[in-house]
């Protein structure tokens, strides 16, 4: 199924005739967005790499990316191949880590739209970061994405619960139930393939900041 397919099939379910064409690509686009916000799923995982080389990002940071919903992971590797996992700490303490050394990096933050990594990483250093992304836009006919090829359910059922709101329409809130359902049903069913693949991860030991 394609994006203009799922319009068609929004539409007749929704079947009525004072709704244009613009309102209905409304109700889609935040569906979409509600969907991206309730969501958490292997479909939505993604991974980067960025290597700090100390003059494109400085001062122990690197960007986070535009696309960027929720962090699952970040793992340094050193010029010398060492790999750790960072763990996200408190901004006083990562400051203090950074301005203290140049070292394998251990501790980050959330500054705005970059991580700070304290120690300082040494150039060289590879960040990979695993997080949580947003869905391909939809927007021609013939797009497509897991929101068009998947449980096409949920976007549908969520551009009806916006439409009954907008149109005050009596099958709004079992619409809305609906959509709820759905979700719970994607989620759980995610979250029961992570823990069936998920593997016993290695025991790592992090010094104490100070």
């Amino acid at each position: 199924m394609n994006y203009g397919e799922l319009q068609a099939q929004f539409e007749g379910l929704l079947k009525r005739r004072d709704m244009t064409a613009a309102q209905s690509q409304t109700f889609l686009q935040q569906a979409v967005s509600r969907v991206q916000r309730v969501l958490r799923i292997p479909p939505m995982e993604k991974s980067v790499s960025v290597t700090y080389d100390g003059v494109t990002f400085q001062d122990g940071e690197i960007p986070i990316p535009n696309d960027y919903l929720r962090l699952i992971a970040i793992t340094a590797t050193t010029p010398t191949g060492e790999e750790r996992e960072c763990r996200q700490h408190d901004l006083n303490s990562v400051i203090a880590l950074a301005k203290s050394s140049c070292d394998f990096p251990r501790a980050f933050v959330r500054r705005g739209g970059l991580w700070k990594f304290g120690p300082t990483p040494p150039v060289g250093t590879v960040f990979r970061i695993d997080y949580y992304d947003e869905f391909p836009p939809l927007s021609a006919p013939t797009d497509s994405s897991y929101l068009t090829t998947g449980p096409t359910d949920l976007v549908i059922y969520a551009a009806l619960s916006y439409a009954g709101d907008w149109f005050v329409d009596k099958r709004a809130p079992a619409w809305e139930a609906r959509f709820q359902s759905i979700v719970a049903e994607v989620q759980s069913q995610a979250d029961q393939d992570a823990l069936i693949n998920a593997a016993v991860a290695p025991a790592y030991h992090f010094p104490d900041f100070y």
